[in-house]
This record gives C-alpha cells, structure tokens and sequence, in this order.
C-alpha cells in the first residue's frame, strides 16, 4: 500500500492511495515432477482477479493498458472506470533500476474501490443455464484496437454474447512486422437453455468469419 501523487491539468497534484503487487522470478518451486515455472502475466493477473474477488466486484472489463512504465499488458474497468493496471515494467523502468529479470506489476487504485465497495454487495438470482467460455488469438494490424474487436463482436452476435475481455497482448518477433496479437474471451450464455456444442460452434465461426472480414484479422491456431 502506498500514496501516489499525480499532476493533474490545474497543474496541481492530486494524492491517490493505491494498492501495488509486484511478481517476478519463480511462481512455483522446482519438484520432482515438474520445472520451476518463472512468473508470468496469469500469475499476476490471477492474484488481481482474487482480490477484486475478496472485495465483492464482478468480472471486469478490460482494454490493452495505456500505463507509462507498462510493456503491454490490461486496463481493467469496472463500472466503465479504469481502476487497475496490470502487465510487465517496460524494459527502460528495469534498465533504470538496474533490475535485469521481467517483473509483473499490477496497480489497483484503492481509493475507488473502498468508495464502491459497498456498493457492490448486491444479491442477484442465479442463473438457470450455465455460461460457456471460448478463446480465441487474433493477429491484427497494429493500428486495430481492442474496442473495434468488441464492436465487431457486440453487432455480430446480441443474442449470447455476455462479455468479451482481452486478456493478453503480444507485439514480438513471433509475429511479422505491424501485426499484434489479442487473445481475447467469450462468454456466451443462453438463458433459455443450456447451450449445445453445435450452438457454440456456430457463434464462433461467424464472430471469426467477421473478424477476418471487418478487421483482417488472422486466427492463431
């Protein structure tokens, strides 16, 4: 927990509290069955998503984070704000810091979320059908964003579709210059019945049919 202080555009700075959790090295220790495993976006994204868990919110949204000493990585939004950050420290941060290991880093703007946290402890009727979630790697120019992903998805498919979250971005030399990579969920529900694999099948093809049309997008197999 620490206190940060922002310039706002009056030229004043503004102090928010907030909660920062930092990864980096081996996530799980070496056994006789299996490696270590170093640290990676889902560790520190796991230990946000409980968290928010512990404080009663919902699954958020998300969108590619514009954070300044982030190298890719999540905004997550709930009601619409922006109220975490999570990704790895860019590359010139840890060259700073003489750090010479990739750290994960996630902020939380605590501030807001004691604000709403009462708020958020509403009762709501179970569902009768479960939902499905698939995942899909879109590889799209650089100059598409995550928000025409979802536009394209919400138009193409308002009968199921619940939500769509990125939850990973990649820009490297696995992927050809000017391409990027979203990896992006879909949950589908249909609250008359449980979902067939036919059914769910179908959804996806034409959200991949109209990705490929409207965004040029390339599914990762």
């Amino acid at each position: 927990f620490g206190k940060t202080y922002q310039l706002g555009d009056n030229g004043k700075y503004k102090e928010k509290n907030v909660l920062a959790l930092y990864l980096t090295g081996n996530a799980t220790a070496e056994t006789w069955q299996h490696a270590s495993q170093k640290a990676a976006f889902p560790d520190v994204a796991g230990a946000v998503q409980q968290v928010l868990a512990a404080l009663g919110f919902a699954q958020p949204g998300s969108q590619p984070t514009q954070h300044p000493y982030l190298a890719g990585g999540l905004t997550l939004l709930l009601q619409n704000q922006p109220v975490v950050n999570v990704g790895a420290v860019a590359p010139a941060v840890l060259k700073r810091l003489d750090v010479s290991q990739p750290v994960w880093y996630a902020e939380l703007d605590w501030d807001w979320l004691l604000k709403k946290y009462k708020a958020t402890l509403v009762a709501r009727e179970l569902p009768k059908f479960p939902e499905v979630r698939r995942d899909l790697s879109l590889v799209v120019d650089q100059g598409v964003t995550f928000e025409q992903l979802r536009t394209i998805a919400q138009r193409t498919e308002k009968k199921l579709l619940r939500e769509l979250n990125v939850f990973d971005v990649y820009a490297g030399d696995r992927l050809e210059a000017g391409k990027k990579s979203y990896s992006v969920s879909f949950t589908l529900q249909d609250p008359t019945q449980t979902l067939t694999d036919q059914a769910i099948d179908q959804v996806m093809q034409k959200l991949i049919q109209q990705f490929e049309k409207q965004a040029g997008a390339l599914i990762r197999k």
